[in-house]
């Protein structure tokens, strides 16, 4: 079976989702990103249907870290694309995009607890001990007077 270039329309061998040239430059002014995203739409709207980073990657010939920043500006340009321990999905519905935005504050609220505790922390020891002796009058330290 085969599959066209999501970017040119060219065909593919089955697996692939972009071809040699779409991956190497941006055809007609789509590049990637819009790729990832037409892709999600048309065969992964819905939780149901999730993919998996990794076949993400795979498909679009790119590394985890560019993948999720793909992802990242999608959602900044206001594209509902939806995430979960099963992969990401375009949404079906508002439930699936707040139950990405819950998750997604969760991951905000660890980053910054992160930060709290990089702010508080000390490359010096938790604790000094220190030791005062006050002379009062000439007095001895032992308290006598």
């Amino acid at each position: 079976m085969n599959d066209n270039c999501v970017c040119c329309g060219e065909l593919l061998p089955e697996g692939r989702m972009v071809c040699p040239t779409c991956e190497r430059h941006a055809v007609r002014g789509i590049d990637k990103k819009s790729a990832i995203c037409t892709y999600l739409k048309e065969h992964h709207t819905g939780k149901g249907r999730a993919i998996h980073s990794r076949d993400l990657q795979r498909l679009f010939s790119i590394d985890g870290r560019n993948l999720r920043r793909k992802i990242s500006a999608l959602r900044q340009d206001g594209y509902p694309i939806c995430s979960d321990e099963s992969g990401y999905y375009y949404a079906d519905n508002q439930k699936e995009i707040n139950n990405t935005v819950y998750r997604l504050n969760g991951l905000v609220t660890k980053v910054s607890n992160a930060r709290t505790g990089l702010l508080f922390a000390s490359v010096f020891p938790a604790s000094v001990n220190v030791e005062i002796t006050v002379l009062v009058d000439g007095g001895v330290a032992n308290g006598n007077s």
